[in-house]
């Protein structure tokens, strides 16, 4: 029998979306009410609901998934037209469904429900549901109309977006197609770094992942499509989003894959997405919104409103430290000890950049969770897990997390990103994004305004970046003030023990009475920011992209040139003219490569132009040693500041395998160069920097005298092998060639585990050997160096005085290497 009670004839919708949440029947009793943040941005949004794109920020735990719903509860009754909820992964997915049944409003994940086609039920589905090369919503042929999309999480979903449109070849699974566009393209990338071009012909898992030159990608984008089509359904899902945009995509490629994406999100594929009515994207109070623009495209002069609570005081509690902030001696050995302890009584995760990350917490943890298959994670209340580069789409409410700890900066898994952050790696840019990142993985400890939770911050390039680097600025106003409390309990423990710096942890954590008090106090002065963080360098690049689409190129060079104009002259300048010359090219090759070759003089790690670049081996001619050790140490506010910069360096000169960390070596030499800059020398990496042959490593140290250095770090043999000895003679003669000069004396060094030759190598006799024991004594003579400077660190008398006490001069070769043997 039909329940005729249920129907409703000629009964108008509400469309106020309080109006709905007060006559929905169904609502469990815990919905008694709204919170006042959700009264306050639906009010708001009500308001403003007729501008094509909104966005809303909201602090994790303030009841964002109930507004979400009772949004587009509003516009399916407004529009009469199908809402979708997005979310960045299914386990989200069935959390907004729950959420949605216990409200009583209509929610399904199944496009096909017959409820959503007639607009009476919500469809909740993921960002890959939405972004894919077979897509409902915009290129398969039975594409569905929808009037309104929120996309929930955002930042998380342009991640996860990106990568849908990413399209990668496997060396292993696609080999014929892999070894057909290294062929196509392989003199290009010779002309750039030979050496490691030989890596990723040889499938050796220490190469560095190169970007394709976009003169020679653009030219041969017609080759690669034809090749790409010959394997269709394999990239079925990626490939109808850029198969008409390769000449806009970046390809980078690697020892064993091969990848291909967008320079900006091609959400204009996404028809039924990019002409709706009403767009809604939802976030957490994070501090940069420019991803907004590079991959929604949202229109700035259309979309000024940013829709959120007056004030913060919907956070839940937590205390925030970085001990190795406050005293650069504590190890990680010591925290992990200590968190050991303390999983005995509470409930301690870790989020690790990596599994090779990972593996330092083995010892100790009960579980190391990686990719998808995080469901028991939320099961205990006690222990110590890990969780591997996931910093975001997991609640660890209540007593399942009680002590995050954030260890290490965060590491991109694209090529491209990767690369991009080796050219600029020390630009607010890419400093941003980390801090991003990192402040939604110490989200994850508290999702409500009644949870707590201890945050621990720590690693040395993590602690470097947040003191060094003005990281902490980037961080939202909520967090920050919680960083400013938690460091006003702490400011009497600088350079204190790691127990008596924790110690503090427990009046987050037994919830005392007077720092629940002096915690509320302080989040209910901050009032939320309502303004948008976009930057203009972003803004010029999705311009870009979409004048490049409408082959508008005068208005590109218009784009670019008002851009340069007005930033200062850095790494990052030259990387956006590298950006302007790509995209020039396709109109004026013969300009592109002018600008190329003024980006590559800005910024040495850029691409090679097609002419190439005049090398220079030496860095300064007339070095002043001391007044170098002055200038870089006048870089740090204070002696903590310094000293946590040299224990970054300090760190990463490590002998790591290359099969445990395939990225340590290229960390160590990156290092090794620091360690030249921090002594006064004169220092480079030239097979990066230069690309035509040259060692890994050149010091200075002298006018007349400088050191030739070949790192292999990340060997694991007992003897220097042929290879290995070829390199370094190689490399001497590189030197002798571009100096040109027999007066300036050149000393090859060789950083290897072991001190012995094979018998088949020929080593020049003038070669010396920095072994593990050698290693260890220089960076422990740096270290104490260093806490001597902060003693006088404008004296000149007294660092000439530290320099010969510890031979950082001409008698660092002497003192800090070995004669080699060879094996008989």
């Amino acid at each position: 029998m039909l329940d005729l009670s249920k129907i409703r004839v000629d009964e108008s919708k509400d469309i106020d979306p309080r109006t709905i949440f007060s006559n929905l029947p169904y609502k469990q009793s815990k919905y008694g009410y709204l919170r006042d943040v959700q009264s306050e941005v639906l009010d708001s949004w009500f308001i403003n609901r007729n501008n094509l794109d909104n966005i809303i920020k909201m602090n994790t735990g303030s009841g964002k998934t109930v507004v979400a719903l009772l949004i587009l509860q509003s516009c399916q009754n407004e529009l009469e037209e199908r809402c979708v909820y997005v979310v960045p992964d299914k386990y989200l997915v069935n959390q907004v469904i729950e959420e949605a049944n216990n409200l009583g409003i209509k929610a399904t994940d199944d496009i096909n429900d017959y409820s959503f086609s007639q607009k009476k039920s919500i469809l909740v589905t993921t960002i890959y549901s939405l972004i894919n090369g077979l897509s409902r919503f915009g290129i398969s042929a039975n594409s569905i109309d929808v009037g309104t999309f929120i996309i929930d999480d955002v930042h998380s979903c342009v991640n996860r977006g990106i990568e849908q449109s990413t399209l990668r070849i496997s060396r292993d699974e696609n080999s014929d197609l892999f070894s057909k566009i290294l062929h196509i393209f392989y003199n290009d990338l010779k002309n750039q770094n030979p050496a490691n071009l030989l890596k990723i012909r040889e499938n050796d898992y220490t190469a560095n992942p190169m970007l394709i030159p976009y003169w020679s990608w653009q030219k041969n984008s017609d080759v690669i499509l034809e090749l790409l089509y010959q394997c269709h359904d394999n990239f079925k899902f990626n490939l109808p989003l850029i198969e008409d945009i390769l000449t806009l995509c970046y390809c980078s490629i690697t020892y064993n894959k091969i990848e291909i994406t967008a320079k900006c999100l091609p959400i204009h594929k996404i028809t039924k997405f990019y002409h709706a009515k009403r767009r809604i994207y939802m976030s957490a109070t994070l501090n940069d919104d420019s991803v907004l623009v590079t991959n929604f495209d949202i229109n700035m002069k259309k979309n000024e409103t940013v829709i959120s609570p007056k004030k913060s005081n919907d956070m839940g509690d937590r205390m925030i430290l970085f001990p190795q902030g406050l005293n650069p001696n504590i190890t990680d050995e010591e925290i992990k000890e200590y968190l050991l302890t303390k999983s005995k009584e509470i409930r301690v995760v870790i989020l690790v950049p990596s599994f090779q990350r990972a593996l330092f917490w083995k010892d100790v943890s009960d579980k190391i969770y990686t990719g998808d298959t995080i469901d028991t994670i939320k099961d205990k209340k006690t222990g110590l897990d890990v969780l591997v580069n996931r910093y975001d789409g997991i609640d660890l409410a209540d007593d399942a997390c009680r002590l995050l700890v954030i260890d290490g900066l965060p590491e991109y898994q694209s090529l491209y990103q990767t690369i991009k952050s080796s050219w600029i790696r020390n630009s607010k840019f890419i400093i941003k994004e980390k801090i991003q990142i990192i402040e939604q993985g110490m989200g994850r400890g508290v999702r409500s305004n009644v949870d707590y939770c201890g945050i621990l911050l720590m690693g040395k390039k993590l602690i470097n970046v947040l003191y060094n680097q003005d990281g902490i600025s980037y961080f939202s106003n909520a967090t920050k003030k919680q960083i400013e409390l938690s460091n006003q309990i702490s400011e009497e423990l600088v350079n204190k023990s790691l127990e008596d710096i924790v110690s503090n942890f427990n009046y987050c954590l037994t919830q005392d009475a007077a720092w629940v008090e002096l915690s509320k106090r302080n989040i209910s002065s901050v009032l939320s920011d309502s303004n948008l963080h976009i930057s203009t360098e972003y803004i010029t690049l999705r311009n870009a992209f979409n004048a490049c689409l409408a082959r508008d190129y005068k208005k590109l060079q218009l784009i670019f040139n008002e851009l340069l104009n007005g930033i200062e002259r850095d790494d990052f300048y030259g990387w956006l003219s590298q950006e302007k010359a790509e995209y020039i090219n396709f109109q004026s090759p013969s300009d592109a490569q002018r600008i190329q070759l003024n980006a590559k003089k800005m910024n040495k790690q850029l691409l090679f132009p097609i002419s190439g670049i005049e090398s220079i081996a030496r860095i300064d001619k007339n070095i002043n040693q001391v007044n170098n050790i002055m200038q870089y140490r006048k870089q740090f506010r204070d002696n903590n500041a310094y000293i946590i910069k040299v224990q970054s360096i300090l760190g990463d000169l490590a002998f790591i395998p290359d099969s445990i960390d395939p990225r340590a070596p290229n960390k160590f030499e990156e290092a090794i160069k620091e360690l030249g800059l921090l002594l006064g020398f004169g220092s480079s990496r030239p097979e990066k920097e230069i690309g035509d042959g040259g060692p890994d490593n050149l010091w200075d140290i002298s006018s007349l005298v400088s050191i030739i250095i070949e790192c292999k770090s990340g060997t694991t043999t007992e003897l220097i092998s042929k290879s290995d000895c070829a390199q370094l003679l190689s490399s001497i003669q590189w030197f002798e060639t571009k100096v040109n000069n027999p007066e300036i004396k050149a000393f090859p060094i060789l950083i290897h585990p072991s001190k012995t030759f094979a018998k088949d190598a020929n080593p020049n006799e003038s070669m010396k050997i920095i072994t593990q024991k050698k290693l260890q004594e220089l960076v422990e003579n740096v270290n104490l160096f260093c806490k001597e400077v902060n003693n006088h660190p404008e004296d000149e008398s007294f660092l000439l005085e530290l320099v010969n006490k510890y031979s950082f001069n001409k008698k660092i070769i002497s003192k800090y290497s070995e004669p080699f043997l060879i094996n008989e």
